[in-house]
């Protein structure tokens, strides 16, 4: 695991508008490495973005500079390459430069680890491990209304664990699985119920009629810590009283993430 740190300036105008002196900002110095982002999911080909990492304010390198280099991911002893390709995948808002064919066929309780290996012509390796982990499903999606005639939903699910840490990413969309975000929340232990229950409740952002699809992720401890130092850091970036951003990644010789993702979906129709 991995972390790092982003460091960020903020000049605010409106706070000196008298003043005319010119100042000189020393920024850190910046050293490109590796990015790599990599999900498997049950039933999709094997896909990743590799890309490089450049200084905070060039904005010379929007999209970011896609580098040549040797994927691999391993499963036990099957080895399999992904090649140069572009793809976007637009329902999950993706783009990937790197990929294969091959399917992944998910075990959700083998906890064999899988691993991604990348090289390019630098020198430079970045490697990380993940595994899929138990499915955890959804029990209920309960829309509840005001007097505006607007609802929230109430979702259920239980722990599977009680005891041990477990971490959880929620999502509710409306009428489409993958648009129309309305909730995107982390979840751990803490939020669960003495009856080792999760009752989470999005806002008034549901009308009669319409279709509330909600994904569960069941996260390993190292996603959950990227997620959630992720937010951290575009807060930083935004909020110029929060603290610096410091990623935790689980790719070592560079940044980004690669994460089996488990998870299960469920839906209802607003009554």
């Amino acid at each position: 695991m991995n972390t790092k740190t982003l460091f960020f300036y903020v000049f605010l105008p409106a706070l000196f508008a008298g003043c005319s002196k010119d100042y000189t900002i020393q920024l850190p110095p910046n050293k490109s490495e590796l990015v790599v982002e990599c999900y498997l999911e049950d039933g999709q080909p094997l896909r990743a973005l590799i890309s490089e990492s450049t200084a905070l304010l060039d904005t010379s390198t929007v999209p970011p500079v896609l580098v040549p280099a040797l994927v691999i991911v391993s499963h036990g002893n099957v080895k399999d390459t992904l090649l140069p390709f572009a793809y976007v995948d637009r329902e999950r808002r993706r783009a990937y430069n790197y990929g294969n064919p091959k399917r992944v066929v998910a075990n959700y309780n083998s906890n064999e680890p899988y691993r991604i290996d990348v090289y390019d012509n630098l020198g430079r390796h970045a490697y990380g491990e993940t595994r899929f982990i138990p499915l955890v499903p959804i029990d209920s999606l309960t829309p509840t209304f005001n007097n505006q005639q607007e609802a929230f939903c109430l979702t259920k699910f239980k722990d599977p664990n009680p005891g041990l840490p477990n971490y959880f990413r929620l999502l509710l969309h409306k009428n489409a699985a993958y648009d129309s975000l309305s909730l995107e929340i982390l979840l751990d232990n803490g939020f669960a119920n003495d009856n080792n229950e999760f009752n989470y409740g999005s806002g008034f952002d549901f009308k009669k009629g319409e279709i509330i699809y909600g994904t569960l992720y069941h996260l390993t401890v190292e996603y959950y810590q990227y997620l959630t130092t992720l937010q951290n850091a575009r807060t930083a970036l935004i909020n110029p009283f929060a603290v610096s951003g410091e990623v935790v990644s689980n790719i070592q010789g560079g940044l980004g993430v690669f994460a089996a993702l488990s998870s299960t979906t469920k839906s209802v129709v607003v009554p």
